[in-house]
């Protein structure tokens, strides 16, 4: 019997690298990709068919909707998140999708750790890991107290807490800048 997997996420390289190395090992893989499809994953030799969902970015809720539905009518061994972009929606509806299929996702903990920057550091901290002067700025305020360290010298590299972050039910992608001025 043929196992099966709905990869979920079209928009990296990370994603064509997780269908190749299934389909590699004759596991049937069904994208998930967002449309409008602009890369080459859905037209990969390993990828043996294509299920279309709205952006989860501007429609999460329709996006919800149709991963629950497909989930109903079809059989998966597993479910798979590929790309950032349903990465926190598949984590957050994990007790919804949970029931109707295998999640390929980390408990809380790992969760968070991995996902959000500020907790990867205090782990790292914690396990002795050495890593970059890091300062969490959350309020106006913060700014004035970075500007007035004197271990802080231009440039910096200014990072969100996550590569996408999420208001009223959107996503927005949010780049890592470096800062020349203050």
């Amino acid at each position: 019997m043929t196992r099966r997997v709905l990869v979920l996420g079209d928009d990296s390289f990370s994603c064509l690298t997780v269908v190749r190395s299934l389909g590699r090992r004759g596991i049937e893989v069904v994208l998930g990709a967002q449309a409008p499809a602009t890369s080459c994953v859905p037209y990969s030799r390993y990828t043996s068919s294509v299920i279309h969902f709205p952006s989860p970015y501007s429609r999460l809720t329709d996006w919800e909707t149709r991963l629950e539905d497909t989930l109903r009518n079809q059989r998966f061994d597993l479910v798979l998140p590929a790309s950032d972009s349903v990465l926190l929606p598949i984590f957050n509806g994990r007790d919804r999708f949970g029931k109707l299929a295998r999640l390929a996702i980390v408990d809380e903990l790992g969760f968070r750790c991995a996902y959000f920057k500020q907790h990867t550091m205090t782990l790292a901290q914690q396990l002795g890991v050495p890593i970059p002067k890091t300062v969490l700025v959350e309020r106006r305020e913060d700014l004035d107290q970075v500007q007035a360290d004197r271990d802080l010298r231009l440039p910096l590299i200014i990072k969100p807490i996550s590569s996408k972050v999420w208001k009223d039910g959107r996503g927005f992608a949010v780049n890592v800048r470096c800062v020349h001025d203050w």
